[in-house]
């Protein structure tokens, strides 16, 4: 993943799409859709509508405010990609497939400083313990600074 900044903002994020990318998303959906298929099976075969189960919990709140995608994937030619585009998206909450000779080579997720916001607020536990875990990391380990690690050529001390 990429993060794109606009005057030191963070603006977007991308996630990059290839061949591993996609077989990761599908493994992980796979038994899913499935699932959805045997349903709809059973259902031509008996007339009967089944409802299909969306796992252990439903989550029957509304959306969250600033929520940042709504709606299909608008692709883009990399081309045509500039900071004003991204900001139109993120207004409209819509998500950008960004796209290299008509091939999708990336998601572009707008990013907006309400639902920024939201996010820090609503996992700031969760990243004052990640920063935490870093910090005991960082004092166990014995540093040199960057110049005298490549200093020799050979990047071992």
């Amino acid at each position: 993943m990429l993060g794109l900044t606009n005057g030191r903002a963070l603006c977007a994020i991308v996630v990059p799409v290839n061949e591993r990318w996609v077989n990761e998303l599908l493994h992980q959906t796979l038994s899913r859709v499935l699932h959805v298929i045997d349903i709809d099976e059973k259902e031509r075969e008996g007339g009967e509508r089944q409802l299909i189960p969306l796992g252990d919990q439903v989550d029957t709140s509304e959306p969250t405010v600033g929520a940042p995608m709504e709606g299909a994937l608008q692709r883009v030619s990399i081309r045509e990609v500039s900071g004003e585009l991204i900001e139109r998206a993120a207004q409209s909450k819509q998500v950008l497939g960004i796209t290299d000779n008509r091939v999708l080579r990336a998601v572009l997720i707008p990013i907006t400083q309400k639902w920024l916001d939201q996010l820090v607020d609503s996992n700031l536990s969760r990243i004052l313990k990640g920063i935490e875990v870093g910090e005991r990391q960082i004092g166990k380990q014995n540093w040199h600074p960057l110049q005298e690690t490549f200093a020799d050529g050979e990047g071992e001390h």
